[in-house]
């Protein structure tokens, strides 16, 4: 028996047995209610029944096996069990003993056509089985050898896919980690930045810079004027103490170089300090002279400016106040060295006020009202 011819015998048989087991609940169901109103499509169902049947013997045509001989006395003895539901159905008198015993009846038929299908099924795979042996063993040895060979390989390629995915699997947990963490360094990062910014913006006032931007506006106005003092002209004034009596020597390019201590600048109102700081301010700055010069002095450690004009005429009284220098001077540090504010927020042996360590937690100040000491520790 082909496979087609097999799956058709198997569908037939299956519809023939729900066939009579629908029957059989219609059945049941007419006797409990005492009614005739599904007599009609019980009968239809038992008309379904005997086509199924009729389909069945087509199927199994003679010549037949002596496994289909034994389905078709099976399938016969369905419907000889459909055929005496119907007579019993014309008598309406059908008991409950009796529905039991022809539900019974049916049951133990389906399990003897499903069991009778999975033997010629089995039987046949077995069949299909030896005879693809004995294909195999009538091929020469080099078409033997061509097939285990390309079965072989078939089960490398198989072994490299599974290997593949594993590896992209691996590839693709590794890449979603390292994005992972990657984006929590980002926030971690943001929220850093966020402190830090309220701590400058704690610590800075209005009128910071406001002396030096009004300076700044007339320096450049003078040229070179103030060259002199980092040694670029002759012609620096007669009565001062930046070049030393002796020698000659620019007395304030050596405090820059290896000085220590305070450069002391003094002279009339008006005369041209705060002009002077900020021309020397300016040549602080990259590929100055003033900065080369002060490199020589720091080496080996960085150089970092910081600046603050006082002004006794200013209307805010940080401009004036000492107050007002470290605040300034403390803005300047903490803005240049994020490194910084990292150390005050993990300090541990109580070097950092309270009052700047309290600007860099989450629910901290936004503005404080500073202290000398604080600012100066």
């Amino acid at each position: 028996m082909d496979p087609v011819t097999a799956l058709g015998l198997a569908c037939n048989v299956v519809t023939l047995v729900e066939h009579g087991i629908e029957a059989a609940a219609v059945c049941k169901e007419l006797y409990e209610r005492g009614s005739l109103d599904e007599n009609n499509i019980i009968e239809r169902y038992a008309d379904s029944l005997t086509a199924a049947n009729n389909d069945l013997q087509a199927v199994l045509k003679p010549p037949a096996t002596t496994r289909a001989n034994r389905l078709r006395k099976i399938a016969e003895d369905a419907s000889k069990a459909a055929a005496e539901l119907k007579t019993e159905l014309n008598k309406l008198k059908l008991s409950k003993r009796d529905h039991r015993q022809a539900t019974n009846t049916l049951e133990k038929q389906e399990a003897a056509l499903q069991s009778g299908l999975l033997k010629e099924l089995y039987i046949k795979a077995g069949q299909d089985d030896l005879a693809r042996r004995k294909e195999f063993k009538a091929l020469d040895q080099a078409q033997r050898d061509t097939i285990v060979h390309v079965l072989a390989r078939l089960q490398l390629a198989s072994s490299d896919i599974e290997t593949s995915i594993k590896a992209t699997g691996a590839s693709i947990t590794e890449r979603l980690d390292h994005h992972h963490c990657a984006q929590t360094s980002y926030l971690q990062d943001q929220q850093r930045d966020a402190l830090r910014v309220r701590l400058l913006d704690a610590l800075a006032f209005p009128e910071m810079n406001e002396r030096r931007n009004m300076i700044e506006q007339r320096v450049s106005d003078f040229g070179s004027t103030y060259g002199w003092v980092f040694g670029h002209s002759d012609d620096a004034p007669d009565e001062d103490h930046f070049f030393d009596s002796n020698s000659h020597v620019n007395a304030f390019v050596q405090w820059l170089r290896s000085g220590q201590g305070l450069f002391w600048v003094s002279g009339e109102p008006g005369s041209g300090k705060s002009s002077l700081m900020d021309y020397i301010y300016q040549n602080l700055h990259t590929q100055s002279p003033g900065l080369t010069m002060l490199t020589e002095w720091a080496r080996p450690q960085p150089v970092r400016v910081l600046s603050f004009w006082f002004f006794r005429p200013a209307t805010g009284a940080l401009l004036k106040s000492l107050q007002g220098l470290w605040r300034s001077l403390c803005f300047q540090i903490l803005n240049q060295n994020e490194k910084l504010v990292e150390e005050i927020r993990n300090d541990d042996d109580g070097s950092a006020p309270n009052s700047l360590k309290s600007c860099l937690t989450r629910f901290g100040s936004r503005a404080q009202t500073w202290t000398d000491t604080d600012l100066r520790s």
